[in-house]
């Protein structure tokens, strides 16, 4: 329904909200990696990164005559309850209510938080980072050649391999050059897209599932690559940020579990996030570390949250989510161009919690 009223087909994957005063015009209020598919409309737009804005914006962003349009103490219970939540929920109820549930004493959440959202152990690994690496290939082929490729042409390509293969991707993924990169959910399209020279680096994200059943799960990876002999220092340096990011979520989630202690989706967040932010890149992150994986791309299950909602589910054998950690920096000059191409980087991989990590 608020689709339809909003007049967008696809408001991505973060809350947003829209205000429709008797008096003057429609107002946005959405994540900034979701900015693309509200453009279009035309309307006033504020964005939100962390929950704690998102609360912020709510409560009291500037509005008319210096009234909030956003503050929610006027609004109906429902929207309060779900503009105040810090758990993600599950889509099916309202997550304020969940959350409430959850921070009482005794309070059964856990049952909420993960029905549905376990499974069994992914048997096929591999596929789809032989498809990544298919699509940068496919452009050292052209390069060779003295042919440029397109960021279509690439995202093309991998669609290719997918219906070869039998998977379904849902929806194409994304390639992106250089400051399109930092773009949240930016794709390439047939009318609109970039060319991939010599020099540039390429985001390629993807995803897919086998078509064997409804419950097949999602594999969910995201490379990045240079189009060029030798990684610049400046690049390496901000992927080796990202990359210890991810392999401190990992570390740090593995050793709670060993050591029979809960760890919650919060909490690597956080972990992962102060890796970046001690390393100088804090004002470049833009999303969540890591999201639930299922026989959806975006799951019921845990998310590696504490940016754009409080996850305060717990990691439980059998579910499964993203690790991905991402510094976007729409400015940054690593290269002697005359601008600055600006960089994305971000490094994904799939978690599994096995039967024998947990005590």
């Amino acid at each position: 329904m608020a689709l339809r009223l909003a007049g967008v087909t696809n408001s991505g994957t973060r809350r947003w909200f829209l205000w429709i005063p008797a008096d003057s015009a429609p107002q946005l209020l959405v994540h900034a990696i979701e900015v693309t598919g509200f453009a279009p409309l035309g309307m006033a737009m504020t964005t939100y990164i962390g929950w704690q804005d998102l609360e912020a914006k709510l409560a009291a962003p500037p509005g008319r005559c210096g009234a909030s349009p956003w503050n929610t103490a006027r609004a109906t219970p429902s929207l309060r309850e779900h503009a105040g939540c810090r758990d993600q929920g599950d889509d099916r109820g309202s997550a304020g209510r969940g959350d409430r549930q959850q921070r009482r004493p005794g309070a059964g959440g856990l049952c909420r938080a993960h029905a549905g959202a376990t499974g069994e152990p992914p048997t096929r690994r591999g596929g789809l980072s032989g498809d990544q690496g298919c699509g940068l290939r496919l452009h050292r082929r052209h390069a060779a050649a003295g042919r440029t490729t397109t960021e279509y042409e690439v995202q093309q390509f991998i669609m290719s391999r997918f219906a070869e293969q039998n998977v379904d991707p849902d929806h194409p993924p994304i390639v992106a050059v250089n400051r399109f990169a930092t773009v949240g959910h930016y794709a390439p399209t047939a009318a609109e897209h970039n060319p991939i020279g010599p020099g540039d680096m390429v985001l390629i994200d993807l995803w897919a599932r086998e078509r064997n059943s409804p419950a097949d799960c999602f594999a969910d990876i995201t490379w990045t690559g240079f189009c060029g002999a030798t990684v610049p220092e400046a690049v390496q340096a901000v992927f080796n940020v990202a990359a210890a990011a991810r392999d401190g979520a990992v570390a740090f989630a593995n050793a709670r579990m060993q050591a029979g202690e809960p760890v919650h989706g919060y909490e690597i967040d956080e972990h992962a996030r102060g890796i970046i932010t001690a390393a100088g890149y804090g004002d470049f992150i833009r999303h969540r570390t890591g999201h639930s994986l299922g026989s959806d791309i975006h799951y019921r299950g845990v998310n590696i949250d504490n940016l754009e909602t409080q996850d305060r589910r717990r990691l439980i054998p059998g579910v499964m989510f993203t690790v991905e950690p991402g510094i976007y920096n729409p400015d940054a000059a690593w290269d002697d161009s005359p601008s600055p191409k600006g960089l994305g980087i971000r490094t994904e991989i799939n978690c599994f919690v096995h039967p024998d990590r947990w005590r």
